[in-house]
This record gives structure tokens, sequence and C-alpha cells, in this order.
């Protein structure tokens, strides 16, 4: 069988990129999904890489060839000369464009089939650009009816309501894989070949999939600055905007979209392609441009630009992708740190209409193995964050612990530390200078957050020492809030131990404490209104852990507990406070320890 490049061979071995998003419908892979390399030397070849796999780097025994999953250090061995499909996705293809297995053997020259291999490799808007990682649910957001009706054999378009509610449903079923590959085959199909020619991306008036571009002329005066839309298919679209358009006019983004803002002068180097109503850049290195999520509008994105590039962030081009989440209550209703051994690995901002949190966290916690500790932090018109402290480790790269300063008390994200030698002595402290300030962070494709802060400048503050307080559960994160002046309470209990793993409280002056991990839209939810007592009962459990059973220590936990049915169960010894004093909740992803003080 044909092979890659001589330049991907190493060591005797054939390197092949495996991409952690599928090629033909768009879909993140998940651990031990079924799926198929497809190389590129004058003709695309099929290589069977067995399933989709938790560690960065593997080899598949038996072949000759290695599959690499370390974005790092794939990158050198040409990652955009291959592409990674679900295998029942290249099952549909082949179906669709009548191609027998003998043909995949002998490797595809021509036809529709390589007109796919080809989008699917520009989902990169650039070679060495980091997988942007987007929700799956971005690939299915905007499914045309008639594909939905013509997979399920309808002769009438299928409800675009009916549509919405299934998929919210079941978002990673095979059926929404074939309908997002089954458009980019009719979109591949209908493709018009246009003879244009590679130029500078800042001699580009306007363009948008599918469309061919228009220029700017010798003589024309066009808008300062080039902002390119990308989304889960590659670019999306290039246009000319003024500075006021640059600062402004982000209310359009969907959150499943990323962008590059740029003054026309400082790309003039970076050379664009077009082909098949698709483009990609072609950018040198090194390279200075950042891409940006804002799920969020800005008032100043210029501003916070400059502020960006003036705190002089300590992360390579490689990671040069960053998030601003607008904090303001009226549009974000909180916070939900996706955490694992002390690192930050995802940071989501709630909105109406954005993205449901679970989607994102079983995604992530099937590749760190159930280990993901959600925090989740409300926000509310009563209860703004104040202020920001980011305290670093010393010994593990990206590990923080972050505090936030509000009215309702200071919440942590991350464990607690342990003695004086875990933590840099310098902290960071950012202090809300603006009526909305915005949360930033970078992200590094399948890698932990290493940048935190917000759009002002921060007030370094050097510590002698940390006071480490000893804990009931070891390498544990910590919350706590008074038990006075209740409303409700919301007890969220996991479905398959009926065990406690977090509580929301939400007091009569209108702030809110969430404590342990309130996995909004995953596990159920018990209100209780005015409560005059709470109870809970200590039990340990077994959880099969990466292929082990793991003991583990929870709680049972009630208010008013005579109308509680766990009342009968006579092997628990149950614990009565009334709702006075303060509770502590500790908790790692499968360990939760109350404690009740009266001081």
């Amino acid at each position: 069988m044909a092979g890659p490049p001589p330049n991907n061979i190493v060591g005797g071995r054939v390197h092949i990129c495996i991409h952690p998003q599928c090629g033909a419908c768009g879909q993140l892979f998940l651990p031990d999904d079924r799926i198929f390399a497809l190389p590129f030397n004058e003709k695309v070849y099929v290589y069977d890489a067995g399933k989709f796999q938790r560690k960065r780097f593997s080899v598949t025994r038996g072949y000759k060839y290695v599959h690499c999953e370390e974005p790092e250090f794939a990158r050198w061995f040409r990652p955009d000369q291959s592409v990674t499909i679900h295998m029942d996705c290249l099952d549909f293809c082949r179906r669709e464009f009548g191609i027998c297995k003998r043909d995949l053997k002998d490797g595809l020259s021509k036809g529709g089939f390589n007109r796919v291999w080809l989008a699917a490799a520009w989902r990169y808007a650039w070679r060495e650009m980091q997988p942007l990682g987007l929700p799956s649910y971005g690939a299915i957001a905007d499914l045309p009816p008639h594909i939905i009706s013509k997979i399920c054999g309808f002769q009438k378009s299928f409800p675009p309501e009916i549509t919405t509610m299934i998929q919210s449903h079941f978002p990673s079923s095979f059926f929404w894989r074939c309908c997002s590959t089954l458009q980019l085959i009719e979109e591949m199909d209908s493709a018009k070949i246009h003879e244009v020619a590679p130029c500078s991306l800042s001699k580009v008036l306007c363009w948008s999939r599918g469309s061919v571009p228009k220029f700017v002329e010798s003589e024309q005066t066009a808008d300062p600055y080039v902002r390119l839309i990308m989304d889960s298919r590659g670019i999306k679209s290039i246009e000319r905007i003024s500075e006021d358009s640059a600062n402004n006019a982000f209310r359009i983004f969907k959150y499943s979209d990323v962008f590059l803002i740029e003054h026309a002068e400082t790309i003039k180097t970076i050379n664009v392609e077009f082909l098949l109503g698709m483009s990609r850049l072609h950018i040198p290195e090194p390279s200075e441009i950042s891409i940006w999520s804002v799920p969020m509008p800005i008032e100043n994105f210029l501003g916070l630009q400059s502020i960006q590039r003036e705190v002089h962030l300590p992360i390579s081009p490689s990671s040069r992708r960053f998030v601003a989440i607008n904090l303001d209550p009226r549009h974000c209703t909180g916070l939900s740190f996706f955490t694992n051994m002390r690192k930050i690995v995802y940071i989501h901002g709630h909105r109406k209409n954005g993205l449901p949190a679970f989607e994102i966290y079983r995604n992530l916690n099937a590749f760190y193995e159930g280990d993901l500790v959600w925090t989740y932090i409300p926000l509310t018109a009563e209860d703004k964050i104040n202020a920001i402290s980011v305290r670093r480790h010393i010994k593990i790269a990206s590990a923080c612990t972050i505090t936030l300063m509000m009215k309702s008390g200071q919440p942590i994200i991350g464990t607690l530390p342990s003695s004086d030698q875990n933590f840099q002595p310098d902290e960071a402290l950012y202090t809300m200078e603006k009526q909305h300030p915005l949360l930033i962070h970078n992200i590094i494709s399948e890698n932990p957050i290493s940048y935190i802060g917000l759009n002002t400048k921060p007030e370094i503050i050097t510590h002698d020492s940390i006071t480490a307080e000893k804990t009931p559960l070891a390498f544990a994160c910590f919350s706590s809030a008074p038990l006075e002046n209740v409303l409700n309470i919301f007890v969220f209990t996991d479905d398959s131990t009926n065990l406690c793993k977090g509580i929301m409280i939400e007091y009569s002056d209108g702030l809110k404490r969430a404590l342990g991990q309130c996995r909004l839209g995953l596990d159920s939810v018990q209100k209780y209104h005015r409560p005059l007592k709470l109870s809970y009962a200590t039990a340990t459990y077994k959880l099969l852990y990466k292929g082990r059973w793991k003991k583990c220590k929870s709680v049972y936990t009630s208010f008013d507990l005579e109308n509680d049915l766990h009342l009968r169960d006579k092997k628990l010894s149950w614990k009565h406070y009334e709702m006075r004093g303060h509770l502590s909740f500790w908790f790692r992803a499968n360990d939760v320890v109350l404690r009740v003080s009266r001081d």
C-alpha cells in the first residue's frame, strides 16, 4: 500500500496525525470511537486507526505507521496531509459515492470523495492552527430541513421545531452525523471551481463560504481592519470593517464562532487561497496573531487587544486563542469551572440560549476518565465579582488556584494549598475597574488553561507564606456558606448513587452560593423552601475507576428530614442541625465531606 510523503517517515514508521474532530460530520471524537486516518500523497489512502485514544501518543501494533495525537508533536509531520473520520461516516461517504472497499485500499485520485477530503483538511484555517475543539452541537446546529428529510426518507421537509427538540436530547446520535456528512457532500458536489490566484489577506474586500471573493481595487479606500469569522468548518467569512465595527460588532456572533481581527497593515504577509467555495490562510512563522471567542458583546475590542499585548502573556504562539466572558449578570448568569488535578481545563459562561454546560462536561469528563470536577459560581445583580485573585503552583505547570471576591463570600476554584512550598509567593489581584468587566483566558488544544485574568492590569501582591489548614479530605476543593436567612435550597443528587454532589443556597437578600458540584442539567435537583433543619448521613460506596473498584465517601443530604424518605433507612447515622452557623463542603470528583460549625 502506498503511503504518505517521505518527510512523514521517522524511525522506519510512517507518522499520521490523528485529529480530534471528524473531517466528515464535524463532531468531536470521544474515547473509543472507531476512526480511520486518510493521508494524502497524490491519492487519498485509508488506514484503520483503531479506536480514538485518551492518551496523546499511540503506536498501532502490526503496522508500519504511528498515530500522533499530540498536536505539538504531530505538527512537524504535516497534519494537513491527513484527515480523520469516524468509521461509520466513512462507510456513509463510500455508499454515497459508490466506492467499493478495494478502491479505498488502492487510493482515490479524483472524484467527489477527494473534495470531501479537502473540505475536511480545510477545517483548519491554516496549516499549523491548533484544533478549535468546538462543541459537537455546532456541527449540527444549521442543518437544512431537506437534509434530514432525505436521510429519513420523508417526501416533505422535516419541521425545524421537531428537529431542534430531537437534537437537544440526542446531540451525538449517528443520525445527526449522517445529516452533517450528507450536507458536506452536497455542498462539495455543487461547488464550482473559480480561478482565483492566492493573494495577500489585506487585499480581500469581502468573502463568505460558497461565494467568489471581492478584492480591494487599486484606488479604493477600504476600511482599515480585517475580520475573519471561523466555525467548525473553517473560515466562514472575510470582510473589511471600520474601527467602530471592530469595537462593537460582536453582537452577531454565535457561541460556536471564533474570530480574528487585525489591522490590514499587520497582515500583509499572510496569504489566502480560495478553492471550491472555501478559503485557507498561509501564515509565515513566527506569527503573533490571536483568535478570540467572545460569547458577549465587547465595548472596546481594540483596547482589549492592547491590554493583552501590554501584559506580555506567558504563552506560546500555538496557544494564542482567547476567550472573553462578559461578567455582567444581565447576560451571564454564572460561571462553570472544570478542573482536574489542580488544573483548570475549561471555563464556561452561562447565558440565555447558550450552549448547555453539561454537554461540555460530558465530553471533557470522558477524556479525564471521570476525574473532572465541576465548580459552578452563580452571578446575580446583587452579587457581582468585585476582584479575582490568581495564585500559580510552583511545581505543576498551568496549575493555579483562583479566589473570587464577591458580596456573598470568596469562592475558591481549585484545590486548597497544602503548604507554603506549593504556590508561588506572588499573587495577581485583578480589581474591577469597569462597569462590565471581562474574564479572559486562553485555550490550548487538549491542554489546561495557562492564563486567566481580567481586562485590567493586575496588582502583584507578595506573600511570605501560606497558612495550610488540615482538611478532612486530601487534595480537595472547598466551598462554604452561612445557614441563616435562607430562602431556598437546591440539593443536586447523582442519579446513579442517590448521593449528594452539590448544594445551591438562595438567600432572602437575593444572594446565592453554590457548594460542591452543582452540575446543572445533569443531576436530579430537590428544592426546599425556607427549611428549618439540615440533616446529612455519611456513606461509602464503590466506583469503577480506571478498570478497578475504588472506595469513595459521600453523603446523603436532606432538609426537614421528617418529610424525606431517607428516614426509613435504619442503617444510616444521621446528623441534624438547626439552620444557623456555617456549612463547609469539601469535595473531589467522586468524594464529599460535610461539616457544620457554630462559629
